[in-house]
């Protein structure tokens, strides 16, 4: 069976009402898939995406635990638009095709909010 649903797309800047938006969304039934969580997902150990940032910028920006450094590597890829750019090749691949399969398994997803698509259920 092919099944119609709307698909959103819920921007903003800081403070906007994403995350009160996302909520609202849910309790209707609709299914939120957060892209800040799956540019998150795809750097983390044991992901392709990981693997090439810290080969590509180094171990320098590992926290203890073996996570990326944020900040450490903002401020690398901040300060050089060069950098900025290999590292959004590196990430972006991962995000853009982790996004159907959010679409696919948003169950797991679904009691995260902020910026994000929504498809109604």
């Amino acid at each position: 069976m092919n099944r119609k649903f709307l698909l959103v797309g819920l921007t903003g800047g800081i403070a906007t009402g994403k995350s009160t938006v996302s909520e609202i969304f849910r309790h209707l039934g609709c299914v939120v898939i957060d892209a800040d969580v799956l540019a998150r997902e795809v750097v983390e150990p044991g992901e392709p995406a990981y693997a090439a940032i810290v080969a590509e910028f180094g171990p320098g920006i590992l926290q203890r635990d073996g996570t990326l450094d944020r900040k450490k590597l903002g401020a690398i890829v901040f300060a050089d638009p060069e950098k900025r750019k290999r590292l959004e090749a590196l990430t972006h691949p991962g995000s853009a095709s982790d996004s159907p399969r959010g679409c696919r398994s948003s169950s797991r997803r679904t009691s995260r909010a902020s910026s994000s698509s929504t498809r109604r259920s």
